[in-house]
Parts: structure tokens; sequence; C-alpha cells
């Protein structure tokens, strides 16, 4: 009779739903038969009865597993899945192909690659030489469009005639950046550091998340993120954090086009078809942004604009000589050098001579040195004629008024009141404003002056008056005193503190 009863109690357990319990009891015990089949007869199916031990550590691994994967556990606690950001990912990649002794071989080849080509130290050499981080220069990740990692401390290796000694850290520099207390010069709110510049560039490429073709489209928190990222590296510098910050971001907002032509150079000149780009993004840059990102390439007014400023810059006669340096770089190593900074004149020919096959210089072309010779008559016959010489004034006289923000023959990171002031039409129409503005003061100080001028005939008037009727009084008081007439009193006369004060008193003889 137990055994009945405990098998009634089971399914009894199976009853999920009151109203229809013959039903519920028939549901659950084929669950139950079908579980116990599966589990019994095929393979690779994970049911209660066959599901792995508590402390399971992975069984015996295959061969064809990865060393540094050998080496398994498991979880505690409640298992929470995230999905890794591209800096981790790339960081979990680096990590991977140093510390595995797969890719041991691939690492020593390149360091013996890059050691002079194959060429191999004596044997009791003490001699070593630091894995890079990247594996190949930081400028090329960008060009050939190859992975980004993060800024890792990684060990240096010997070469394989070192007979196996053990390997060694970077000592005191280990953990410290690459770049660490490097000064950040800034000039005209500019840096001025090629390594910072370049540090930028990295940072930058190494965090796309989202689809940003224009810097205006740069997120305000995005910035900020890279500035604190920026920060991490621990630059020196003597200027304030602000204007640390104002100057990074200028660098981003003047290099952004750069860095987006970069992205896209390599893919779009392969793949020619829209698909096609997409299902090819770089490796720095997450699909999904990086399909948004291509709509935006290809949209129509994108395309058209695109097509309308490679049109202009093919009509250009004159371009500078500074390549890729900021003309603010020059402008600062002259003024290290002299102390002086150069003037518009003589910056213009300074970005516009390029150095001949025997050691020379020649002009970059006829209409810079056209214009050059122009800007250098205007001065000569200034100095001449006695005048005051300023060459600010001349080169506006010649050049021309600012457009768009520039000025003719300075470049795209010299903006036309860097060179002589408000010029553009910006600053002319402020100036209109301002003088508007003056105007409008000036008219109302001249109301408010007739105002006062009218109040002030208007005191003296009634100051007449007042003397007038004062002589009068006194006047008739002299007239009451020889007649022996008491005058009544004036409000000045009474008391404040008499009880009766204001009223009439009977006058007696």
């Amino acid at each position: 009779m137990y055994p009945i009863e405990r098998y009634l109690r089971k399914l009894k357990c199976y009853v999920r739903n009151k109203a229809q319990p013959e039903g519920s009891i028939a549901e659950g015990y084929l669950a139950d038969e079908c579980l116990t089949f599966c589990s019994r007869y095929l393979r690779g199916v994970e049911t209660k009865f066959n599901r792995p031990e508590r402390n399971y550590d992975g069984g015996q691994h295959s061969s064809n597993t990865l060393s540094i994967f050998l080496t398994s556990g498991r979880s505690y606690g409640k298992v929470e899945v995230k999905e890794l950001n591209l800096l981790l990912h790339n960081t979990a990649v680096l990590y991977v192909l140093q510390n595995c002794d797969e890719s041991l071989p691939f690492i020593q080849s390149i360091v013996m690659a890059r050691r002079g080509k194959g060429k191999v130290q004596e044997e009791g050499s003490s001699r070593t030489r630091q894995v890079p981080q990247t594996l190949v220069p930081p400028q090329q990740l960008i060009d050939e469009d190859l992975p980004l990692n993060p800024n890792l401390d990684s060990e240096s290796l010997e070469n394989e005639g070192s007979g196996g000694e053990k390997k060694k850290g970077r000592g005191k520099a280990k953990g410290v950046p690459n770049n660490h207390n490097l000064e950040v010069h800034i000039y005209q709110g500019r840096i001025v550091t090629p390594e910072v510049v370049r540090e930028i560039s990295i940072l930058f490429s190494q965090n796309i998340i989202g689809p940003w073709i224009r810097y205006t489209e740069y997120p305000e928190d995005e910035r900020e993120t890279l500035f604190a990222r920026f920060k991490e590296i621990k630059f020196a510098y003597t200027c304030t954090e602000e204007e640390l910050k104002a100057a990074m971001l200028k660098t981003c907002s003047i290099l952004f086009k750069d860095w987006m032509f970069l992205l896209r150079k390599k893919i779009f000149k392969k793949y020619l078809t829209k698909e096609a780009r997409k299902t090819h993004p770089p490796n720095n840059v997450p699909v999904k942004v990086w399909e948004k990102m291509v709509d935006k390439w290809m949209d129509e007014d994108w395309q058209e604009k695109s097509q309308r400023n490679k049109s202009n810059r093919d009509y250009l006669k004159m371009h500078h000589t500074a390549g890729s340096i900021p003309i603010a770089k020059y402008k600062y190593e002259q003024v290290k050098t002299t102390g002086v900074e150069p003037s518009p004149i003589e910056c213009f020919k300074m970005l516009h001579m390029s150095k001949t096959k025997d050691g020379g210089k020649e002009w970059a072309s006829e209409k810079a040195e056209a214009l050059h010779a122009t800007l250098e008559a205007k001065k000569a016959s200034a100095q001449d004629q006695g005048l005051e010489t300023d060459e600010l004034d001349i080169y506006r006289e010649v050049v021309g008024e600012g457009s768009h923000g520039r000025v003719l023959g300075m470049g795209l990171g010299i903006k036309a009141k860097d060179v002589y002031g408000c010029c553009e039409r910006s600053c002319k129409r402020a100036r209109v404003d301002k003088t508007e503005e003056l105007e409008l003061k000036i008219k109302n100080m001249e109301e408010e002056l007739q105002q006062y001028k009218a109040m002030k005939d208007e005191l003296e008037q009634l100051k007449a008056t007042q003397e007038e009727v004062k002589q009068m009084r006194e006047l008739m008081k002299v007239m009451m005193s020889q007649s022996n007439i008491q005058l009544p009193p004036t409000t000045a006369d009474v008391s404040p503190n008499c009880p009766d004060n204001g009223v009439e008193h009977t006058m007696h003889d």
C-alpha cells in the first residue's frame, strides 16, 4: 500500500491546473518520460539527468585548443553575460597573442626582422629588445586599417641566441606609458608637439562607437571621455587644464576630416558598391556603426558636396609647403629661435618656398612669387615715403579680406582674426552691431541730458520764485513791525512739539 501512496504523491505533484487534474498528470508524465528518453538515447542534449557536476572543470581538453585556454574554471554566483566593446576586445586579443605559446614564434620573427633582417646577436648577450605594443608603427595602424590596441605594458623578449634566459620586463619604466611626462607645447591655441597629436589620433581611433562623420556630430560626452583618456597618459603641461582641453579639442576639430578620410580611404578604393563597403568594415569600427557611416557617406548630398570640394581644390593655383605640420608649429619654432613672431609677409614666404635638389629654395608656384613681390613692393614704397609700415595693413591691402574664416596663402589652421583681427564678414557684422549699439546709447544719453537740463531750468525758476517770496515776506515784516502788526506764523515758525500746531492764535494788544 505504501508504494502506491508514494506513486500517487508523485502524480499529484504533476497537477498544475486543479480544474483539469487528469490532463495535468498526463502532461507532466509525458514530459518526464521524454526527458528520460532524450538523456539516455540522444547525445549532446542537456537535461536534468545529465547536467555537469557542481565543480566540473571542463574535462579533458582537445589537443587543438590553445595552451592559454587549457587552465579552465567555473564561475561562482549568478552569471552575467556582457558584450565586450572594441577597446576591451582588443585588450583581450592582445593578451592572448602575447601570452600564448603558439604565437611566440611569430612575435620573435617580427622582433628579429626589425633588428636587421635576421641578424642574430652573440650568444650570452644581455641586450634585449622590447616587443612593440602594436607590432607595427602606430601610423600604419591608421593608414593600412590594422586593428588597434590600448597602451599595455608588454614584456621584452631576448632573441634565439640568448640561451633561453629569463624574460626581463621594462624595469623602472614598467607600467609607465611611453609618452609619460612628455611636455605639451601649445601655441596660438594649438598643440604643436607631434607626438601628442599622434597620440590623440590613436586614442580617437581606438574608441569609434558612433557614426560620427563630422566633428559637429561628435557628442559632448565622447569629447569629455577622450580628454579623460588623454589625461591618463600623464603628459606634462604648464598651462591650465581648461587651456589644455581647448587645445586638444581644437586639434580634434581640425584633424577630424583627415581621420575620416583615412578610415574610409582603403575600403572605398577597394570596394565600389555600397553593399560591399558595408560588409568590409575596418577592424576598429563596429559593424553596425560602420554601416551607418557608409550610408551617410553614400548619401547624394554628401557625394555632391564632396565632388564640388574636389573640383574647387583642382582649381587652386597656390599651395603651401607646410605639409601636415601645423603652421602654428613653424611660428612656434621661429619664436623659440629668434624670440620674435614672424610677420604675415615672412610667414607667407616661409610657407611657399620649397627646397631644390642642390639645397637651395624656390617658389612653389608663380602666383605665390608674384603675390610676395607685390607685398615687398608695397612695404618698400611705404618705407621710402617715410610712412609707418604696418605689415598687417599691407597684407590686407594686397591679399584682401578673409573669406569663410580663412586667409589666402595661410592654410587651414590660420584664421583671419589671427592674422589681422576682425576682418571677415562676421567680424564686420559684429563691428556694425557694436557701432549701432553705441549710437543708440549716445542717443539715449542725449535725451536724458535734455531732460536733465529741463529739470534744472525748472529748479532754477522755482528757486527764483522762492527767493522773490522770501524777499516779499521780509518786506512785509518790516512794514508790519513799523505799524505794530504781527504777521501770522509760517509753517517753519511753528514748533513740531506744540499741541495746537497749525491752529491760529488770537492776537492781544
